[in-house]
């Protein structure tokens, strides 16, 4: 785990001195939660991803899951389909815009760059 910067704390009293130890304390609390939060979804989604795995394989059945573990690969599963369908939709408007420009500027989409047909 990697460590935080090291802090040199200069204070007047030891009231002052603990109470910014404490405020260290707690920021750095704060960053090892935020950590932690972040690697359990990042164990969650490895662990769908696992799951969604085994059922592709036949190594598990739908029958045989928690109706909590289900919903989430069925929303996982819509996730991605709706990603794939987005990325879809991206690069066909991406096609169609390409030709389109070429026939603005005059040139034939079926033709290179250097005025051959490709």
């Amino acid at each position: 785990m990697a460590r935080g910067p090291r802090v040199t704390i200069q204070c007047v009293n030891a009231t002052e001195a603990m109470q910014a130890y404490e405020r260290l304390l707690r920021e750095r609390v704060e960053v090892l939660r935020k950590e932690v939060d972040d690697a359990r979804v990042a164990n969650r989604n490895r662990e769908t991803n696992a799951t969604i795995l085994d059922l592709k394989l036949g190594r598990r059945k739908v029958d045989d899951l928690p109706p909590e573990l289900a919903a989430e690969l069925n929303e996982a599963l819509d996730n991605r389909m709706k990603a794939v369908a987005d990325l879809i939709s991206l690069l066909s408007s991406e096609a169609t815009v390409a030709p389109a420009a070429a026939a603005v500027a005059g040139e034939d989409p079926a033709m290179g760059q250097d005025g051959e047909p490709m």
